[in-house]
């Protein structure tokens, strides 16, 4: 659901940023370029996803084995 909400909101940006674009301006590539990399950082799915931790309940990355908070080791992903 992460990755549809991200991809949106750089799609939005890239298309507002398109369309608001002043040669001028020297910010103007900034809302271009965010939404370009936010959307490409959708496609390629490098979004973390997140887990509870079973002891705190706290949430954190699928990918770590130890919880940062109350240091509990959690058990694999099948």
């Amino acid at each position: 659901m992460f990755r549809v909400i991200a991809f949106l909101v750089g799609l939005i940006s890239l298309t507002v940023g398109l369309l608001n674009y002043d040669k001028e301006l020297a910010s103007a590539p900034v809302p271009v370029l965010t939404g370009a990399l936010v959307m490409l950082i959708a496609m390629f799915n490098l979004l973390p996803k997140i887990r509870r931790c079973p002891s705190c309940n706290k949430k954190i990355p699928t990918k770590s084995k130890i919880c940062r908070f109350c240091g509990a080791n959690l058990p694999p992903l099948d």
